[in-house]
Parts: C-alpha cells; sequence; structure tokens
C-alpha cells in the first residue's frame, strides 16, 4: 500500500512539473546534480508546507533571478511540493511559444494549497534611471481582501558568496553588478565558483490578513510599506549573519579609532603629565593599532577551514554542535553585537569555533589573541583569519589600553563579532578558570557608551574526550617550563595529525544580555556609578563562567577518570569500577548534566574508555582468578585528573558536605554544625571552584544533604541530627575523596608556612619551597594522591591564604612596594598611582613581582601550624595520624 502511494505521489509530482516551460525543465535536467549540492535547510521545507496547508503561497525573492527561480524549483521537486512559475517571460518562452503556438501566460491562482512566485525588485543596471522597483505587494493586499483563507509571503533568499561585501565600489561593479545584485555574467561566475558552499533560507511566513485591516490605515500606517520593510529586514539580517557587515578598508577603522575622542584625550593628557610630544605619541598609537587590529580577508578563512577540515576529520571521531544552536546565534547576531566566550581548555578552541561557524553559514568572529601567536608565519595568517592581537600585559600602559577599548567598541558597534577567552589563559587542570576582568570591562564600557546598542555574551563550552595537550599540562603542573609558541613548534603538527583523540562537543549556553543583566540589578547606565561599574563587570564575569559550566558535556573518559581517581586504594575491581561509574551517571543525571551520546547506553562507552587507557599506558588490567582488577600508572595520575576535573564543579556541594561530616568521625551532628564546617571547605576551595552566582550557600549545602539523606547515606531524625547510614560508605564515602587531592594540596602549602616566619620571600621562591616540601611527603606516603602534586592547586592555596589574611601579598615596582590587602585586590590595584605603573621595567619579570609574608596575627609558630590543623581536621590521614599519637 505504501508503496502503491509513493508511485502515485511521484507520478502527481511529474504532472505538476510537466507544466512547467519546456527550457525550464531542459535547464533543471541540465543543472540538477550542481544544484543538488547547494544547501536546502529542512525547516524551510517544514516552514512551507505547515502554510500550505491553512492557506496560499507568495514565495518572495528580493532582485529578479532566473537562477535562484530554477534553484528554488529543483528543491521544490525533490520535496515533493508543487513547482512555481516566472512571475515574467524570459525569451525561452517567447521562441517556444512562437514555435509550439501555445500561450506563455503564466497561470497564477490563490487557492489554498497553491504557491506563487513574485521578485520585490528589478535589477539595476549601469546608467539606470528606474530604481527597479515592482510593486505587487498592493495587488496581494487587495485580492487577500476576496479570500477567505491566507495568504503567506514567505521571504527566500540564496546565499550563492560568504565574502562579506564592500562599501567601496570598483568600475566592474557598476558595470556587472556587485556581489549582492549581481548581473547574468557574475551571477553564473559565482554560480560555477559557489554552488558547493551557497544555501538557501526562508523567513516565517507573514500572514496578509491583519494587514487588510483598516485600523492600520486609521492609524496612518501603509500596510504596503510595512510589509516591504518587513521582507528587506530579513534579506538584510540573513546576509548581515551569513557575510557579517560591509567590509571597510582597515586603513579607515584605524583612522576612526587613532581621531577618535577617546584617543586623542589621552594622547592630550599624557602629553601635558609627562612632557611626550603629541606626534610622538601619535605614532606610538599607530604602531599599537596596528599591530594589534585584524587584517580580514575571507579568502584566508576559505583556506584555513579546507585545511582545518582535513586536520579535524583525521584528530576526531566526530565534532558535535546542535543545530538549533546555531540558528539562535544566527537569529542573535543578525540585529545584535555578539561576544563568544568559550572555554579555553587547547589551541584547538580557537581554530575549531571560527571553523563551525564558517561551516555552518555563520561569519565567524574576530578572535582576541595574545601576541605570543603572532610569530612568524602564524601571525601573518592568523591576523588575516581575524586575529586581534594584544599584549599580555599592559596594566599602566594608558594610551595602549585606550587604543584597545577604542578599537575593540568600534569593532563591536559596527556589527563585527568578537571572541575572547575569559578565562585569560588555557586552563591546565581541567576546571573552568576564575574570570580575568580586564577585556570584559572593555566590552561593558562600549556598550555603557553607546546605550542605543545592546551586546550579548555568549557562553561556549567546549569539551574533548581528549587533548592534544595533555602531557604537556601534566608536565607543567609538575613544574615543567611551559613551551613558547614558535614555528619549530609548529612544525610537529605532523606528528599530532597521527592522533586519534575521539569526540568534541560544542555546547551554546544562554546568550546574556548585557541590558537586561543591568535592569535585573536595578543599574541603569545613566546613574552608574564606578564602584556600581565594578561590580556590573565581575557579576557579569563569574555570570558568563557559570554559563559556561553549566554547558559541560560529560564525557565517558571523565566518568572513567573521576571513577579510577576516587577508589580507596591504588586499584580497584572492574565490578566496584563500575558500581562508582552508576552512582557518577545517576548524580549527573538527576543535576541536570548533559551527558555526551555515549553514555546512554554506557556499558559499551566504558568499556571502550578503559581499553583506550590501557593503550595509552595509564591504567593496568590484571585478571586475578575471575576478578578483573584496574590500577592506575602512578606516573599518569595528573593526566585522568585533567578529565575529572572537566567535570569536578557538579561533585563540589556533596563533596565538601560529605568531607565536613567525616570530620565530626561518624558522630551525630546537627545540620547548623555541619553547614558551619561545609561553610568554611566552600570558601576555602573558592579558588578551585566556580558556585552559581545566584545561589544561596545554605540552599546548596541543604540540597547536597537531602541528596545524602534520599540515598540512606545520612539518617536525620525528628529532632534535626543526622548521623551515618547503611549507605554511607558507597555514597558519602565516594564523594569524600573527589576532592580529597584538592584538601592534601591545601594542608601541603598550610605545613610550608614556617618559612616564611621573620621574612619576606618572592611568591615564585615560595611557590618553589611548596613543590620540595610536597614532593618530599609524596616520596615517604603522606600523601596519597600523586595528583595532589599541582602547582595550580598550590598557587590557589596561596591565593585561599592571601583572600583570609593570614598572607600579605605585596606587588613590588620598581621604586616601590604596593601592599595588596586581603578581600580588596582589584580596588587597590585600580587606586595604584598610574604614572608609578608606566615607569614599571618592561622586562622584568612576573615571578618578582610578587612578595609574600605572614601577617602579624598569624606570625607565630604556633598560629601557623593551627592553619594547618583546621585543613588537616577533614584529611583523613591526619586525623588517623594524630589519633595514633594520642593527640587528639
Amino acid at each position: 500500500m505504501a508503496e502503491g502511494t509513493n508511485i502515485i505521489t511521484e507520478g502527481l509530482q511529474q504532472r505538476r512539473h510537466s507544466r512547467l516551460p519546456l527550457f525550464t525543465r531542459f535547464w533543471l535536467w541540465l543543472l540538477g546534480g550542481f544544484f543538488a549540492q547547494i544547501k536546502f535547510y529542512k525547516r524551510n521545507t517544514a516552514t512551507i508546507q505547515k502554510a500550505l496547508e491553512s492557506g496560499s503561497v507568495v514565495h518572495v525573492m528580493q532582485y529578479r533571478s532566473y537562477l535562484d527561480y530554477l534553484v528554488f524549483n529543483y528543491f521544490l521537486r525533490k520535496h515533493d511540493m508543487a513547482p512555481v512559475f516566472f512571475p515574467r517571460e524570459t525569451w525561452f518562452d517567447r521562441i517556444w511559444a512562437f514555435l509550439s503556438g501555445r500561450s506563455s501566460k503564466r497561470p497564477v491562482s490563490f487557492e489554498k494549497g497553491s504557491q506563487s512566485l513574485i521578485f520585490l525588485r528589478e535589477r539595476r543596471t549601469f546608467l539606470s534611471t528606474d530604481d527597479g522597483k515592482i510593486d505587487l505587494v498592493r495587488d496581494l493586499l487587495e485580492k487577500q481582501k476576496d479570500l477567505t483563507h491566507p495568504i503567506y509571503l514567505i521571504p527566500q533568499i540564496t546565499i550563492w558568496s560568504r565574502r562579506p561585501p564592500s562599501v567601496t565600489w570598483s568600475f566592474w561593479d557598476m558595470v556587472l553588478g556587485n556581489s549582492t545584485s549581481p548581473g547574468k555574467l557574475r551571477k553564473i561566475l559565482i554560480f560555477f565558483r559557489n554552488y558547493k558552499k551557497a544555501f538557501i533560507k526562508c523567513d516565517a511566513p507573514l500572514d496578509l490578513t491583519p494587514y487588510t485591516d483598516e485600523e492600520i490605515t486609521a492609524k496612518g500606517k501603509d500596510p504596503v510599506k510595512e510589509l516591504r520593510w518587513r521582507v528587506y529586514q530579513f534579506f538584510s539580517e540573513e546576509r548581515i549573519a551569513s557575510t557579517g557587515p560591509a567590509s571597510k578598508p582597515r586603513t579607515w577603522m584605524l583612522e576612526s579609532v587613532l581621531h577618535s575622542k577617546a584617543v586623542q584625550e589621552i594622547i592630550e593628557t599624557i602629553h601635558k603629565e609627562e612632557g611626550t610630544s603629541k606626534e610622538e605619541l601619535n605614532q606610538r598609537a599607530t604602531m599599537y593599532l596596528d599591530k594589534m587590529a585584524a587584517d580580514y580577508h575571507y579568502t584566508m578563512i576559505i583556506i584555513f577551514s579546507f585545511f582545518l577540515r582535513i586536520a579535524f576529520r583525521r584528530l576526531y571521531d566526530r565534532i558535535e554542535l546542535i543545530d538549533d544552536e546555531i540558528e539562535m546565534l544566527r537569529n542573535l547576531v543578525k540585529s545584535n553585537p555578539v561576544v563568544y566566550c568559550p572555554t579555553h581548555k587547547s589551541h584547538i578552541d580557537y581554530l575549531l569555533l571560527s571553523y563551525l561557524c564558517n561551516d555552518h553559514h555563520l561569519f565567524p568572529p574576530h578572535i582576541i589573541a595574545g601576541e605570543n601567536l603572532s610569530f612568524w608565519p602564524m601571525g601573518f595568517l592568523f591576523g588575516r583569519a581575524g586575529a586581534i592581537f594584544i599584549k599580555r600585559s599592559f596594566r599602566g600602559n594608558r594610551l595602549y589600553t585606550t587604543c584597545l577599548r577604542t578599537y575593540l567598541g568600534h569593532m563591536l558597534m559596527e556589527g563585527h563579532s568578537q571572541e575572547f577567552f575569559i578565562e585569560g589563559t588555557r586552563s591546565r587542570t581541567g576546571k573552568v578558570l576564575p574570570p580575568k576582568l580586564g577585556i570584559l570591562s572593555m566590552y561593558v564600557d562600549a556598550c555603557l557608551a553607546h546605550p542605543e546598542k545592546d551586546v550579548y555574551f555568549v557562553p561556549v563550552n567546549v569539551t574533548y574526550d581528549r587533548l592534544i595537550e595533555e602531557q604537556a599540562y601534566a608536565e607543567e603542573l609538575h613544574g615543567g617550563k611551559k613551551k613558547k609558541e614558535n614555528l619549530k613548534q609548529m612544525m610537529k603538527i605532523k606528528d599530532v595529525l597521527k592522533l586519534r583523540l575521539g569526540s568534541v562537543f560544542v555546547k551554546v549556553g544562554t546568550p546574556i544580555s548585557l541590558a537586561d543583566f543591568m535592569a535585573k540589578r536595578g543599574m541603569a547606565i545613566k546613574t552608574l556609578t564606578p564602584n556600581q561599574r565594578r561590580e556590573l563587570i565581575q557579576d557579569l564575569g563569574y555570570e558568563v563562567i557559570w554559563g559556561i559550566n553549566k554547558e559541560t558535556t560529560v564525557t565517558p573518559t571523565s566518568v572513567v577518570a573521576t571513577a579510577l581517581l576516587s577508589a580507596n586504594s591504588k586499584g580497584v575491581s572492574e565490578k566496584l569500577l563500575l558500581e562508582d561509574v552508576e552512582i557518577i551517571i545517576n548524580y549527573l543525571r538527576e543535576q541536570g548534566a548533559i551527558l555526551s551520546s555515549g553514555l546512554d547506553q554506557h556499558s559499551y562507552a566504558i568499556t571502550h574508555t578503559l581499553d583506550v587507557l590501557l593503550k595509552e599506558g595509564m591504567v593496568d588490567r590484571h585478571l586475578i582468578g575471575n576478578e578483573v582488577i584496574y590500577t592506575l600508572i602512578q606516573a599518569r595520575r595528573s593526566n585522568l585528573d585533567y578529565y575529572k576535573n572537566n567535570t569536578v564543579h557538579f561533585f563540589v556541594p556533596p563533596a565538601i558536605v560529605a568531607i565536613a561530616f567525616r570530620s565530626f568521625d561518624g558522630a551525630k551532628v546537627s545540620r547548623e554544625e555541619l553547614h558551619q564546617r561545609a561553610a568554611f571547605l566552600a570558601e576555602m576551595f573558592r579558588h578551585e571552584v566556580n558556585y552559581a552566582p545566584e545561589s544561596a550557600l545554605e540552599e546548596v549545602l541543604n540540597q547536597a544533604i537531602d541528596f545524602f539523606v534520599s540515598r540512606d547515606a545520612l539518617i536525620e531524625d525528628q529532632a534535626g541530627n543526622l548521623m551515618l547510614g547503611p549507605s554511607a560508605e558507597r555514597y558519602r564515602g565516594f564523594f569524600v575523596r573527589v576532592l580529597a587531592n584538592f584538601l592534601e594540596s591545601y594542608w601541603v602549602v598550610a605545613g610550608t608556612l614556617p618559612v616564611l616566619l621573620d621574612k619576606r620571600m618572592s611568591e615564585s621562591k615560595f611557590l618553589k619551597k611548596v613543590m620540595e616540601e610536597a614532593k618530599k611527603l609524596q616520596l615517604v606516603g603522606e600523601i596519597k594522591h600523586d595528583e595532589a602534586y599541582s602547582k595550580s592547586s598550590f598557587q590557589n592555596a596561596i591565593s585561599y591564604l592571601v583572600h583570609r589574611g593570614v598572607l600579605i601579598k605585596q606587588e613590588r615596582m620598581e621604586d616601590t612596594t604596593i601592599t595588596v590587602l586581603p578581600h580588596d585586590l582589584d580596588t587597590v590595584r585600580e587606586s595604584m598611582n598610574e604614572d608609578q605603573k608606566s615607569k614599571k621595567k618592561s622586562k622584568k619579570k612576573k615571578k618578582d613581582l610578587y612578595i609574600l609574608e605572614v601577617a602579624e596575627q598569624y606570625s607565630t609558630p604556633d598560629m601557623l601550624s593551627e592553619v594547618r590543623k583546621e585543613i588537616g581536621l577533614f584529611m583523613e590521614t591526619t586525623r588517623k595520624f594524630r589519633k595514633k599519637m594520642g593527640m587528639d
């Protein structure tokens, strides 16, 4: 029956299309192979079919184009829909009518389920005096008044070229037409050059019925103008989303920034304060701008896309990106400045996002990159692909800061999407780093200076099954030097391309409107104070970070790494490992985490991941009798720790509750007491993980306690006291071990504090002392987790002790020392004398800038010992040792 229906439907479509003129059918047959490679979105078909069910459809194209008409008819036939006829006779039609004796008149019908086509404009030619308008909309409105069903206008656009249109015109543009409205010869050339990359988009149907209402005319509105404006808006916005704003000569943008009010004012200020000539300052600003500004050429995007497509196919099994998220971005960039804020885990990040945008017919963003990537020849190539190179540090250089802020603002307000890494650097640990607010503040300032435009910040999370830099990061965390990017490093890419790294998951978070973000906080641009601005930027930074974290894709690698590293011994049986995997996956599902498709039926994915880790030398597998035991290769624990940290933020609330409860040695404890110790841990780990910005800590901790109660890991009596439950070892025990390595790292730093008694020491030197102490404790077995030997965690522990007030961190300048007090780091830095900052030696190494000393109230061995005991209270190893020595 189904086969018979298909035959009838196919025959019906053939009869429908046989009504098309002979030459139209001939061109469809001849060029069909080319047309088949043009992308026609599925949602286009759904939109047209839905409109045909309730009314008649009039497809609208902007310019008269026989080629676009042919392409559209090809896809109508391919999707079993009736054809549309070309609105005007062609010379092919007239010849055929003469030879066949048949009329060339086009059948036009407005019956329900019918389709037709109109063009809004004729193409203007060289020296044309007519504006080319074809006003058929008014006729359609008159026709609508006589019908009981609606007429739907569906604007259609075929994007042939992704190259941005230029604001400058050449002689050939005037003769052959520009890229937006090309002449016949240019259209043929564009077609054969771009048919593989072309695509068709249609807008939502416009129902003409409301536009026939007399109330519209009574209000002084012209319905024809309203409709034409809506249709032209679609054409304009779709082109912007695909090609970006019109390109201008690079010198125009640089001169616009150089002569802007902000740059000229700072030049005048520095001239008066330092006596430097304006000519020299203008030359310096010109040099800054020339070095940082992108020199965008779409040709370079095409070249990069070609090679990246080959590279990514060799490296990755797949790159997963949801089409609906791309469509959401497309709708966003049509009329709003957009700033992409992706995670920064790898050098692949900035290549990947631009590649995906271009591959999904969305214009790629300009990317803010460090000057370390401007080495030859990559600097030349990246610059032409949209990279904006900035100095790693320019604090104190007022002229550079103003040039950069003004340039970014100009680019954003011109409609150029931009991308920057809010973490500031690649995460060597796998966790999303706290936000760096410098560049973010520049974007906020640009929006504050142009209140008529809203800026959207889009969190993007990129999760890798396996990472190219995995081993390099492990070495850096153990004290190794970061290898500088250069041509020699680039030459090793041939070795990288031999790797197979699984899948990549790209998730786009909810865009954050700056205007809405301010409105929720009761802030207004006109009344914004400096303190409010600082608070706004900081809150926005953490909101973006939290948005990134929420979009983390949980991969089989991260699940297996978490289970292996959270085992209570050097090895774990396959049975217990799979039980932990079940706990992890079920908990993540309850939290609403995004699981990769491989975890839907996770048995195979987990087994495959274990096989890969075995092959990579990260685990060993032992068959003892009928039982399989997995043991970790100790030297590779840091590699696994990276993937565990990808998702560790999901486990933090129950983990700190579990650790806090353990510190009571299993005694019955009230919620209030448990809250106090858990809150202490939450404050201690504030530099390790990012919490939800608007979630009250008490609520988060209560949810974690309720989780353990629901699993019988904790039992709560009527008085609200908590005690161990029958499932405590499986659930509470697992979560305790998730953060065990961080506890050990902080404990080591606290134990190294006595070296600072009665002396000051550079932060780099103190960090070296910490790593020496950690290595010693690791060798004698005091540190159970090798991943606790982590430079990053040691640095976070130092930041915690500064924030708490145990340490005082000072910033040493050329001729003075600035004390950085706890709890107010940003305020102190902003209040520094700018003249002193500008005189800082540019070649002074960062490791010599910061000095540490113990705060006066902690400047005794006993007080420092108490700090270590506070942390040791939560560690199982130290508590057992204290009991053994009779210290409790």
